[in-house]
């Protein structure tokens, strides 16, 4: 009462702008309170079942990959479960020393055997069995060339093969895939083995990204290939399966990644064929990229 009096004591002016400054505070305090019930019902509460992702997902606009709806060769052998490149882990100190894997398969199948060693360079940090056990994998395939040609495939250790698939250093590669020139990052077949660059075994290529294991099996097929007398071929078209024999480590041209022979590589318009005694591979008849 005592505070009531006081204020009616004042002058009638200044009694008006206090009550004036009241109002707008009132005012301003009700606009306030408005605006964030408007926002609390424009803005619901993400449910228990939602994630910040989940929201994010149904609010946002997505572009879809569309590369995964189109058309692509099979994903092969089951991917090995060990470290993709068998390495070993140990720095590389190659010698330039092939050295023969033990070990030996029985055929892959009941018709004419084409028999092949594995070799790999001394000194390279690879796990010669795991490697051994990837091109076994590749070759004993049904959809690799023997399973296509009619033949059976069976590693053996002894003795001249009909072919060698050899995992060697750059610059043993270099050497031996001489005249091509293989520039210390491709891989080739030499009129006896098919050389494969340890560098690009482990790093693959940028087509390839992810699935590095598919890129193991092409170049195994594509340089194996060479020694079964198939040269090399272009992409047939934007969107189609790239033929194995296509130089798939420089690029697709429009193709999709593929791994194994085509129906038109084993008796159709992509059987090229090449004397096998003679170099081939990734460095061969391309301009180098």
């Amino acid at each position: 009462m005592h505070n009531i009096q006081l204020f009616m004591d004042r002058p009638r002016a200044h009694r008006k702008a206090v009550l004036m400054l009241v109002a707008i505070a009132v005012t301003a305090a009700f606009v306030v309170a408005q605006l964030g019930t408007e926002a609390t019902r424009a803005t619901p509460e993400p449910s228990p079942n939602e994630t910040p992702s989940t929201i994010q997902t149904i609010t946002s606009s997505t572009t879809p990959d569309l590369t995964m709806a189109m058309p692509s060769a099979d994903d092969g052998p089951p991917a090995p479960t060990v470290d993709a490149s068998c390495a070993t882990g140990t720095p590389h100190q190659p010698t330039g020393n092939l050295v023969v894997v033990p070990g030996a398969t029985t055929p892959s199948s009941d018709g004419p055997i084409k028999t092949y060693i594995v070799e790999v360079e001394e000194g390279l940090g690879i796990d010669a069995a795991c490697f051994a056990d990837r091109v076994h994998r590749t070759l004993a395939d049904p959809r690799s060339w023997g399973g296509r040609e009619g033949f059976a495939v069976q590693r053996v250790d002894v003795g001249e093969p009909s072919f060698r698939v050899t995992l060697a250093s750059p610059a043993t590669v270099d050497e031996r895939c001489q005249p091509l020139v293989t520039a210390g990052i491709y891989s080739c077949w030499d009129s006896h083995r098919a050389m494969i660059n340890v560098w690009r075994w482990e790093t693959g290529t940028a087509d390839y990204a992810g699935d590095l294991w598919g890129y193991q099996i092409y170049v195994i097929n594509h340089e194996v290939g060479h020694g079964l007398k198939h040269g090399h071929v272009n992409c047939t078209g934007s969107g189609d399966l790239a033929p194995v024999m296509m130089q798939q480590t420089k690029g697709l041209d429009g193709c999709w990644k593929n791994g194994w022979p085509l129906d038109a590589e084993i008796d159709g318009p992509l059987k090229d064929e090449q004397p096998s005694d003679q170099p081939a591979g990734d460095a061969a008849v391309r301009p180098m990229s």
